[in-house]
């Protein structure tokens, strides 16, 4: 009877060693799995940081470009107005001459019409455009049989 209990105490023995290697693998397992859950909230975080760094750098070109478009036509203003500074006995004063060039004449024509008009007449803002024909010169819509409107001085 005695070596049965010394088997009994012995297998109740291995099986307490046996349930703490498990108890303890099933806390590193649990830690292992408290890690991977916060790398996966760290790395879904900087997928949102990374995607607000692009959007904010996409704003920054548009910006950009803009300005630049604005700084174009501020310097192309700047250089189209040509100033003279002329000095009297006491004062010195700035005379700014302003050449307006007339800009380039584009004549409108109808296809079904007889006459040529300037861009701004109100007949040829009453043109349809797939109906509109555009000269850059007189003397090619009177080759073309096209005959001034009462706007052409």
């Amino acid at each position: 009877m005695q070596q049965i209990e010394k088997n009994v105490v012995d297998s109740f023995t291995s099986a307490k060693k046996d349930l703490l290697i498990l108890n303890s693998n099933i806390k590193e397992l649990a830690n292992a799995q408290q890690f991977v859950v916060k790398k996966t909230k760290e790395h879904s975080e900087f997928k949102k940081e990374h995607e607000l760094l692009r959007n904010s750098i996409k704003s920054m070109l548009r910006t950009q470009e803009f300005i630049l478009k604005k700084m174009t036509t501020l310097q192309a203003a700047v250089s189209a107005k040509p100033k003279t500074i002329t000095k009297t006995k006491t004062k010195t004063r700035m005379v700014v001459r302003t050449i307006n060039k007339t800009p380039k004449k584009v004549f409108v024509v109808s296809k079904e019409g007889k006459s040529y008009h300037i861009k701004a007449c109100p007949f040829a803002k009453n043109i349809k455009p797939k109906r509109k024909l555009v000269f850059k010169a007189k003397k090619t819509a009177e080759n073309k049989g096209y005959k001034p409107c009462k706007c052409i001085k």
